[in-house]
């Protein structure tokens, strides 16, 4: 009979105990995923301790010493290293440890795992039978007791002892902090106080069974102590979930509302992105434009499941050809529909994976709701903030699509190789424009815009909806031109989203000229703002690198290589910010300096020329004479 007990105390119960935590722990992973912390530690917490119940078992029955004792020491590093620190982090949810605490909880445990197997190896010479189980004979590890001078037995009942009473204590102040706050708020803390009295149950079930020896008695309790704490991290997942429900309209708005004009909460957006599981690095914008005849249109004003059943066919396709995480479906009106979409990790295999994926999309638009449909795609930026530039191409592309050409899927890309094509179009006259912005050449730019606009006249004459497309991509190319000149961001988006506005109300070819002349007075002025802060940087630095390397051989050629520019050019700016020469800078500097030292007495006119970067003593010498009127050597006895 005592047998049958050993056999199901050390065998039976650890293994049935292991399988439970084991399908638990795919529950977990499987049925109910989630971002929140408790999920993430718990489903961890569930697999250490699985892998630690099946190791009693493997500890007694894959032979004698010394397999007993590696079995022991690893099952107790797992316990120690990876269980202990999980219960703790799981059970401190309210109030979040910070990493580097983390790493100390981490670390002590490790610690408490090293200690154990020191003094386990230390002390054990070997094992001994304790069962049968049909032809095997299960061994354990012999750790006699009381026996000098590493008394290895007592060391390690203590340490588990210990373990569990601090895991008790832990969790029993989180009861009472918790126990004190929950008439004021139930819901927030009723996951947390299930949390922990289920982990108060496991830690003291451990402490005992260790004291006592009776680790069945251990095993067999965590089944219901991981029951009780796994509702708690349910009800934290569901807590989740209707926060996501809830976050989700109010981050479509918002995303919506920023990609039309700019991202100054781009910040705040990619934690909410995170939040619901969301690539927080999109980078390319696409609408879908479901074209309505008068028929549909008045079926939609008493029903707006169309859109909706867009939208569901849109999210459905998607799915099959992106992962969840790299893209977010917005509704942009009653018939167009916006996607947010991170491809860079895609395009880099294959290039044309943006446009398949729009073909796509468009067959199963079409097929599902039997209409036109007209898709446009953006450029992919590498930041996060450059999408509204992506979502204006979006627009002008579809827009292209449904009024030039008819095409149902196009790219901003394809419309600029098509405008290269076109003969009528002043593609070079584009070109010049455009260099001349970047630069903020006020003059040049207005006289190649004249210029452009008057080939433009004869090319979009009478064609009001090719118009406005070619003026919504110029504002574009324009913008982009600008950025790359310097322009603030956020500037060229606020003036972007003004004459994109006005572009709409355009209804002749004077007023798109009247409108491009505004807006290139708009951006040149910001191009030029942005340069003249920059060109005042570049001299700060270049001043403040003299000012730290005056006593080396400094050359014109390193100044200008420090502050990324070529010497003509910082020669020009120095010149114009500071009204001197750069050379004559630099040896004002030396100058002073050497005044100072000349006053101190404390080197010779030697060892000060060459300590200001001088290489010859006499051309000091000259040089000081030169600056100050006298020589270095009647300065200093004056």
């Amino acid at each position: 009979m005592q047998e049958f007990f050993l056999v199901f105390g050390n065998v039976y119960i650890p293994i049935t105990a292991g399988i439970f935590f084991l399908i638990y722990a795919l529950y977990f992973f499987f049925i109910k995923p989630s971002n929140t912390r408790s999920y993430r530690v718990f489903k961890f917490f569930l697999l250490s301790f699985a892998l630690f119940l099946f190791g009693r078992p493997s500890q007694l029955l894959l032979g004698p010493h010394p397999v007993p004792l590696i079995i022991v020491n690893i099952r107790f590093l797992v316990l120690c290293g990876f269980i202990a620190p999980a219960f703790v982090l799981s059970t401190s949810t309210i109030n979040l440890f910070s990493k580097r605490r983390q790493y100390y909880v981490i670390g002590t445990g490790i610690l408490v795992g090293i200690i154990y197997v020191l003094f386990t190896i230390l002390s054990t010479p070997g094992s001994y039978p304790v069962f049968k189980l049909g032809d095997i004979t299960a061994h354990d590890t012999y750790t006699p007791s009381f026996v000098a001078p590493f008394y290895g037995r007592e060391v390690t009942i203590a340490i588990q002892v210990l373990l569990g009473l601090v895991l008790s204590l832990f969790t029993v102040m989180n009861i009472l902090r918790l126990w004190k706050n929950y008439k004021k708020e139930k819901m927030v803390h009723r996951k947390y106080i299930l949390i922990n009295t289920g982990a108060l149950i496991f830690a003291l079930s451990f402490m005992i069974g260790s004291y006592l020896k009776q680790w069945w008695a251990f095993y067999t309790v965590s089944i219901f102590s991981a029951i009780i704490i796994g509702g708690g991290v349910l009800i934290d997942i569901k807590e989740m979930q209707n926060k996501i429900e809830k976050i989700i309209p109010l981050l479509k708005d918002d995303l919506i509302q920023n990609v039309s004009i700019s991202l100054d909460s781009s910040g705040r957006i990619a934690d909410m992105l995170k939040i619901i599981g969301k690539n927080e690095s999109f980078d390319t914008f696409l609408v879908v434009k479901i074209n309505l005849d008068h028929e549909e249109q008045r079926m939609i004003d008493h029903d707006l499941d169309i859109l909706n059943n867009a939208i569901t066919a849109i999210n459905r396709k998607m799915h099959a050809l992106m992962a969840d995480k790299d893209f977010l479906v917005l509704p942009l009106g009653s018939d167009k529909t916006g996607i947010c979409l991170a491809v860079r990790n895609y395009v880099e295999a294959d290039k044309s994976f943006l446009m398949n994926l729009a073909e796509t999309l468009h067959k199963e638009i079409r097929r599902k709701l039997k209409t036109q449909v007209f898709i446009g795609m953006g450029r992919s930026y590498s930041r996060f903030e450059n999408l509204p530039l992506s979502f204006k191409e979006a627009l002008i592309a579809q827009e292209y699509a449904q009024r030039v050409r008819h095409t149902n899927v196009i790219s901003i890309e394809s419309i600029q190789a098509f405008t290269e094509k076109d003969e009528k179009y002043p593609f070079e006259l584009k070109k010049e424009l455009l260099q001349a912005l970047r630069v903020g050449n006020m003059p040049k730019s207005k006289k190649y815009l004249d210029e452009f606009m008057q080939s433009f006249i004869v090319s979009f004459s009478g064609k009001l909806d090719e118009l406005k497309v070619k003026v919504y991509e110029l504002i574009i190319s324009i913008s982009k031109a600008a950025m790359e000149g310097g322009a603030d961001n956020k500037k060229i988006y606020e003036c972007n989203t003004k004459f994109f506005n006005s572009a709409d109300a355009i209804t002749n070819i004077m007023m798109a000229k009247d409108l491009l002349t505004e807006f290139v007075d708009n951006v040149v002025c910001s191009v030029n703002t942005a340069q003249q802060k920059n060109a005042a940087s570049s001299i700060e630095k270049a001043i403040a690198f003299i000012e730290k390397n005056y006593r080396k051989n400094l050359s014109l050629k390193e100044i200008a290589s420090h502050v990324f520019l070529s010497t003509s050019h910082l020669q020009h700016l120095f010149k114009s910010e500071t009204g001197q020469s750069i050379t004559r800078y630099l040896n004002r500097v030396r100058m002073e300096k050497a005044t100072g030292l000349l006053k101190e007495a404390r080197l010779n006119i030697s060892e000060i020329a060459f300590e200001l970067g001088f290489n010859d003593a006499c051309y000091f010498s000259k040089a000081f004479k030169k600056f100050y009127g006298v020589a270095p050597t009647e300065f200093k006895h004056t």
